[in-house]
């Protein structure tokens, strides 16, 4: 979602979504870099590199580029064709190798083609360098486009266009910028796979691992692709793979603190011709300053997240512990400024690479110059450091407060009752006027185009602004936020996602109770159960009441959803379903247990006194809203497990985003025989094995394909209805199982507790949506193991295995009598 704000409409050019009308190819190709680049973001592979190239390729096409089409196609004699052209090969060319070396099988191949290349007994670097390498010229073409724009520059010439020489200036900065992203991102591949090329056998684990780092892949994504590559060519064994995966650790932590391949171009490093590419340590005193920060990260006792308003509050509580007492317009607007910029959580490396750079790029006191990304200086210089954030506020609190209170207006008049009229008729009188408004006839227009007649003066000149183009700092401020740059996190809930909950808890091994939960309504083609309250009323013959709804069966409002004007912070809540024995014995002293094991004890606002509204954080740390102070689980449960809030685009449902990175875990139980919704990027636990999902939509077509990769590299393609996957060549329905598609996924490998039927996949074509159904026997037979920073929506009646303890999504609805 992008914030839209009235008070900063000052970037005159910013798009808007408005789109390239005159140089429309280039408008296409923009658009599919952008599409690409935000296609698999669930995923993490290469996501530094899709953040620093999206936000390049969309400040190009909203700044820029948007005002250079709407400066030349106010001018008739400007023909559009030849800055299309160049503009469009430029941007398709930066989308051919994006598009390489995202695919999902680039890093088989490139291996495959390393090991052919080292058979042959020398190694060709040339053909190595082939392999990622970024050959467009881009500082080239930039050179033909100033030659296009240079008659128009011409101050005497009656074709000149005022303005287009700082258009073109601020354009090929940008593009310059683009291309030194991409040198610096090649550069790395190149070099990485030019270390596995020549490492002997015993280093070729460490080189593999190198190389993964920098594409960002996870664990499951090294074993996927590296069990991809043709064992004829390049055998691989599963310790092999393990060793890859330990030396990981290593060269995680080490990208960690060096970054990304282009930290040191962000941090005002410059790349001359021929050189490579600087590091980190190009940059004085910039390693220093990440490796204090990320000491300070620790201390605080944050991992993989943090959530941002407690980062913000830890800033001023080590300000305050050395006797630095921020100003109250200080405390007041730092947590709303980050949380703000980067969402309710905030990663380590946002906080290393883009919250540190931040800090800086000012003159202090005494004339002293503090460069970007080296003013945070939390455990030997707080007296800077507390310098730098005063700074770094005054440059976005404006505008934070801004998007505030444009946000607070929408808010309101989203309440607002909008009247619908019915259309009016067609008026052919009205049209007529409407065209002659203009006072041109019909005569006047074709002398215009045939040159019978001079074109007026006043059509030639084009007013323009007097104060020369540029993309300033607080520009290039002003866009980072209104284009949401700098959120951290992926949001997968969409406006038009159904909540298919509420869901019930239900034991497919009864038949009895099975029988029972179909109330009736059981037929063999259904695929799932269903909410029998809502099946009878929908039913029921359509009728439209004047009472707006007050003739509904309150017990079916209180079971499905709350009230228009209920907040769900109000009644949203955890039930306890199950805890280990040592967590439920009297002698735990754990708060959170003892209220919990009492009956009918719910995590709302209603029955915790002081529990504030949403968004919650929850951890064992005492600075969380709920804390989780279970005993002897603190290598399950992190000092910040989860935060739980409101999304924007559905008030009446709550999500949880996990913090807690390989420190902890965090599922959600599959509810047997009831749908639930996957997305691209989602991971499935059946057992002993691990699925993840691949989801890619078809625009053209509004439809999307489903694939299921294995960590022991296997793809298995949905065929369209859906599919099942399970052991065994044949499946079976047994009496009231729901119906299943007949394709199955044939699982061979760790079948131990894995039914014939043990999950089904169905495809809903009118809603383009994918879902899951859990036909397995066991109560945890199929999990969705929770990503980091991934949002993932929750439902009444969903069950939810946080550390050791097994919750129960609830409403703490009021009773009529209470």
């Amino acid at each position: 979602q992008r914030p839209t704000t009235l008070a900063m409409t000052s970037v005159a050019a910013l798009a808007a979504g408005r789109g390239l009308d005159f140089f429309s190819s280039c408008d296409v190709a923009c658009k599919k870099v952008l599409r690409l680049l935000r296609a698999d973001f669930a995923q993490a592979s290469l996501r530094a590199l899709r953040r620093s190239i999206g936000l390049h390729v969309e400040l190009l096409y909203d700044l820029p580029l948007q005002t250079l089409n709407d400066r030349l196609k106010k001018f008739p004699f400007v023909d559009p064709t030849p800055f299309d052209e160049l503009l469009t090969e430029i941007v398709e060319a930066l989308y051919g190798w994006l598009e390489n070396v995202m695919k999902l099988y680039w890093l088989p191949e490139v291996v495959e083609q390393i090991v052919k290349l080292r058979e042959n007994g020398s190694i060709d670097e040339d053909a190595i360098e082939l392999l990622a390498r970024f050959d467009y010229q881009i500082p080239l073409k930039l050179r033909e486009l100033q030659l296009m724009v240079r008659p128009f520059m011409e101050v005497r010439s009656a074709h000149h266009v005022d303005g287009v020489d700082a258009i073109v200036s601020e354009l090929v900065r940008v593009l310059l910028t683009v291309h030194q992203v991409l040198n610096a991102w090649d550069t790395t591949l190149i070099a990485d796979l030019k270390t596995f090329a020549n490492a002997d056998a015993q280093m070729q684990a460490a080189a593999l691992a190198k190389l993964c780092s920098t594409m960002e892949l996870s664990d499951f994504e090294v074993r996927f692709r590296l069990n991809r590559i043709d064992p004829k060519c390049y055998p691989l064994t599963n310790g092999f793979i393990d060793a890859i995966c330990q030396h990981l650790v290593d060269f995680r932590h080490r990208r960690l603190l060096l970054g990304p391949p282009t930290l040191a171009l962000e941090h005002g490093a410059r790349q001359s011709f021929g050189e490579d590419v600087p590091g980190p340590e190009a940059v004085p005193g910039l390693p220093e300053a990440r490796v204090e920060a990320l000491e300070w990260w620790c201390q605080q006792g944050f991992l993989d997240y943090a959530p941002s308003r407690v980062l913000a509050a830890g800033l001023l509580r080590h300000l305050q512990l050395e006797k630095l007492h921020a100003d109250p317009w200080v405390a007041e607007m730092l947590p709303r400024v980050m949380e703000t910029l980067f969402g309710l959580q905030i990663s380590r490396e946002a906080f290393l690479d883009r919250f540190l750079l931040q800090c800086g790029g000012y003159t202090a006191r005494g004339n002293i110059e503090v460069p970007a990304g080296r003013g945070l200086h939390l455990l030997t210089n707080v007296y800077r450091s507390a310098e730098s954030m005063l700074v770094f506020l005054r440059r976005w609190g404006d505008l934070v407060k801004a998007v505030e209170e444009e946000e607070a207006q929408d808010n309101a008049d989203s309440f607002r009752k909008r009247s619908v009229k019915r259309a009016s008729k067609f008026k052919m009188k009205t049209f007529l006027e409407t065209i002659k408004e203009s006072g041109h006839s019909v005569e006047d227009v074709v002398n215009l185009l045939e040159g019978a007649e001079p074109i007026p003066e006043q059509v030639l000149k084009v007013s323009v602004s007097e104060k020369r183009y540029r993309i300033d700092e607080e520009m290039q401020r002003r866009f980072e936020l209104l284009t949401s740059q700098h959120l951290d996190g992926i949001q997968q809930l969409q406006q038009g996602d159904r909540d298919l909950g509420p869901y019930i808890d239900l034991d497919v091994l009864d038949e009895g109770k099975v029988k029972a939960a179909w109330k009736g309504l059981f037929r063999p083609d259904c695929h799932h159960l269903f909410n029998p309250e809502v099946m009878r009323a929908a039913l029921e013959t359509y009728a439209i009441s004047d009472s707006e709804g007050e003739d509904e069966d309150e017990d079916l409002v209180q079971q499905v959803e709350l009230g228009t004007n209920d907040d769900i912070s109000d009644f949203f809540g955890f039930k306890l379903v199950s805890a280990p024995q040592e967590l439920l014995d009297e002698s735990c002293t754990s708060m959170l247990m003892k209220f919990l094991k009492s009956d009918g004890a719910i995590t709302s606002r209603r029955a915790v006194d002081g529990m504030p509204k949403l968004p919650w954080c929850v951890g064992s740390d005492p600075r969380n809203t709920l804390v989780m102070d279970v005993p002897d689980y603190q290598g399950w449960i992190a000092p910040f497990h989860c935060v739980l809030f409101k999304p924007k685009v559905q008030q009446k449902r709550v999500c949880l985003v996990p913090l807690h990175g390989e420190s902890g875990s965090t599922s959600i139980i599959l509810p047997k025989y009831q749908p639930l919704q996957v997305r691209d990027g989602d991971r499935l636990v059946c057992q002993d094995l691990v699925f993840e999902l691949r989801i890619k939509p078809d625009l053209e077509k509004h439809s999307s394909k489903l694939s299921v990769l294995t960590a022991s590299g296997a793809c298995y393609e949905s065929p369209g209805h859906g599919f099942h996957m399970g052991k065994g060549q044949v499946s079976r329905q047994q009496d009231f199982q729901p119906h299943f598609p007949e394709a199955k996924m044939v699982l061979t490998e760790n079948v131990q507790d894995i039914a014939q039927v043990h999950v089904a996949f169905h495809y809903d074509e009118p809603m383009d949506r994918w879902t899951v159904v859990d036909h397995s026997p066991s109560p945890m037979g199929a999990l969705l193991a929770l990503k980091t920073g991934v949002a993932y929506p929750l439902s009444v009646g969903m069950r939810v295995l946080l550390g050791p303890l097994l919750l129960e999504v609830g409403l703490d609805v009021p009773k009529e009598s209470d």
